[in-house]
C-alpha cells in the first residue's frame, strides 16, 4: 500500500464559520490554509465533549493518493464515495494491456495469469473482471472529510499490521490529525443522569 496527501485540507474557513455560527465562538482562522489555534483547540474539545453534531469536521476534507489492492478498495467502498481512478479497471479502455506479476501484490500463479491476458487479447472483458484475484493492485485520488476519516480510525485502528493498520498510522500524519483521532472523555451513547 502507498499513501500520499495531494494538496491541502480543503476548506478551512468554512469549518471556522460553523464554529461562529453553531457556537457562537471567535473564530481566529484568517485564511483557507491555515486553521487557527484557538479554533483547533475549540474543535478538540468538542470532540472530546463527545459532541455529536461535528459539521466542522466534514467540511475539512483532503485528497489522498491511494495505492492498493482490490480487497482493500471493497472494504473502503463504505467510507471513500469520491474516488478518480489513475489506474482504471481492466476493461475500461479501449485497448486492454497485457498484466503482469508487478501488478498483483504477492504475485499469482503463472497459469493463471496466462488465461486473464487470453481473456485480455479476446477483448473478454466481463471474464476478465470476473477472474481478477483481490490482490490485483489499483491506483486512486480519493477525495474523503475528516468526519470519515475519524470513522475509519475508530473502527480500523485496532489493526496493528496491514494495510488497514499502514492506513491508520499515515491518518495521524495528516494536518490538524487530532480532530480525527482525538477521542471522547466518555462515550456519546452514555447518558447523563
Amino acid at each position: 500500500m502507498d499513501l500520499k496527501l495531494v494538496g491541502n485540507v480543503n476548506n478551512i474557513r468554512e469549518a471556522a464559520n460553523e464554529l461562529h455560527q453553531v457556537y457562537g465562538h471567535d473564530s481566529d482562522t484568517s485564511s483557507d490554509t491555515r486553521l487557527g489555534k484557538e479554533d483547533l483547540k475549540f474543535m478538540i474539545e468538542r470532540i472530546r465533549d463527545g459532541e455529536s453534531r461535528k459539521l466542522f469536521l466534514w467540511l475539512l476534507d483532503v485528497v489522498i493518493d491511494i495505492t492498493a489492492t482490490m480487497q482493500w478498495w471493497k472494504q473502503s467502498e463504505k467510507f471513500m464515495t469520491e474516488v478518480q481512478w489513475v489506474r482504471k479497471k481492466i476493461g475500461d479502455s479501449d485497448v486492454m494491456r497485457r498484466l503482469s506479476q508487478s501488478d498483483f501484490e504477492n504475485g499469482i500463479p503463472d497459469g493463471v495469469l496466462e488465461v486473464i491476458n487470453r481473456h485480455i487479447e479476446q477483448g473478454d472483458r466481463a471474464k476478465v473482471q470476473e477472474m481478477l484475484p483481490d490482490n490485483y493492485i489499483r491506483r486512486g485520488y480519493a477525495k474523503i472529510d475528516y468526519q470519515a476519516l475519524r470513522q475509519i480510525f475508530e473502527e480500523r485502528n485496532h489493526y496493528s499490521e496491514g494495510d488497514w493498520a499502514t492506513f491508520c498510522r499515515f491518518v495521524e500524519t495528516l494536518p490538524f490529525s487530532g480532530l480525527i483521532t482525538e477521542t471522547a472523555k466518555k462515550p456519546v451513547w452514555e447518558i447523563d443522569g
